[in-house]
């Protein structure tokens, strides 16, 4: 079940993923997408992908770096496959859970993406299925998710944006190579951030019962050069950790 590309270019238009009271996927413009064929499925384009938008609803989205572009998905739930459908569309990829209308109560997949250079934006809405991200470099990162939790390494990232109801997240990065912002929004979801090389920062905490810690002493952190840590919750924690 692998799907490969030569370095092309993908561009992913993505709704908040689209589920029904009576557990129907469904989502605009559906017959704009190809399906994922079993065992193997290849795509071959001529240019560089620069978006990559995921759709997923219950599982698992792993993100790594190699060599080629692959998306490979495993049906983890023990009933009927779905298969997933995607679309490219200029520069951008967009991957849905599955083909429009699809009942998918009980189902479960796992989602591995393998990217062979940095992307300049990554889209991510899932409901309860976790995310993964372990690449050199993120530009641009924004998850919108209900439950599932997030696990995300990187050597340098511009802007990184969470919205969740109850997810958590580890975020592990170089503080040196944060240029702009890390802005999280949760209702109960808590965040740990892991900087390696702690360097200035400004920090708008706002949480109604939700804690803050720091493993320093207040003031090391203080520098002319600074990126923003905005984190908004009703009970979410927020740790940092140098």
């Amino acid at each position: 079940k692998v799907m490969k590309f030569k370095p092309l270019i993908f561009i992913i238009i993505f709704p908040l993923v689209g589920c029904t009271s009576s557990n129907r996927y469904t989502y605009d413009g559906a017959d704009t997408y190809t399906k994922y064929e079993e065992p193997v499925g290849i795509v071959v384009m001529d240019a560089n992908i620069s978006s990559l938008k995921v759709d997923w609803v219950s599982g698992s989205i792993n993100i790594i770096e190699g060599t080629e572009f692959i998306i490979e998905e495993e049906n983890v739930s023990g009933y009927n496959y779905l298969p997933l459908y995607y679309r490219m569309n200029g520069l951008d990829v967009e991957i849905k859970y599955c083909k429009s209308g699809s009942y998918i109560a009980n189902t479960k997949k796992n989602l591995k993406v393998t990217i062979p250079y940095a992307l300049s934006n990554i889209v991510l809405n899932t409901v309860s299925a976790n995310y993964s991200l372990d690449v050199k470099g993120l530009p641009l990162i924004n998850v919108d998710t209900v439950s599932g939790d997030g696990d995300i390494k990187t050597d340098s990232l511009r802007n990184f944006n969470l919205n969740s109801v109850s997810g958590d997240l580890k975020l592990d990065v170089k503080s040196s190579l944060i240029i702009e912002s890390i802005d999280i929004d949760t209702v109960s979801g808590n965040a740990s951030l892991y900087f390696d090389g702690l360097r200035g920062y400004n920090l708008d905490f706002d949480s109604v019962s939700g804690k803050l810690h720091k493993d320093f002493e207040e003031g090391e952190e203080s520098s002319f050069d600074k990126f923003f840590i905005d984190f908004d919750s009703v009970s979410g924690n927020l740790d940092i950790y140098r």
